[in-house]
């Protein structure tokens, strides 16, 4: 199955009600679009088991290399019972291509859910 689309709400000025959260998908993984470096993710580790701790893997942009090395992605450690806030990612670090600037997200548990959003800063 492809990768399962996590939408994306922009905060404005006026503030914002989340909406329903993704919860997360193991097996298939995640993606979020339109990341133009103003991204970020909020992960709600649910798992009632305290000792579980969960991460999710942002896959690192594939054409990205540094002396001909590959850039390793980067795994954000979830403790339980924590909602956990990351973000933002640089789009030529993190984004898997170049028209839809998707971010790549691979969770290792499914007692997670996942929001993303978008904070658009006014430039003065």
């Amino acid at each position: 199955m492809p990768r399962v689309e996590i939408p994306v709400e922009e905060i404005l000025r006026e503030g914002l009600t989340p909406g329903a959260a993704t919860v997360a998908d193991p097996g298939n993984g995640h993606y979020v679009g339109g990341n133009d470096g103003t991204i970020f993710i909020e992960v709600d580790h649910f798992d009632s088991n305290l000792s579980n701790a969960a991460t999710i893997t942002v896959a690192a942009n594939p054409a990205l290399s540094a002396d001909g090395l590959t850039i390793s992605p980067l795994v954000l450690d979830i403790p339980p019972g924590a909602v956990s806030k990351f973000g933002p990612f640089r789009p030529n670090t993190f984004n898997q291509d170049t028209t839809y600037n998707r971010v790549f997200l691979d969770p290792d548990s499914a007692m997670m859910e996942i929001r993303a959003y978008k904070l658009t800063a006014a430039r003065a």
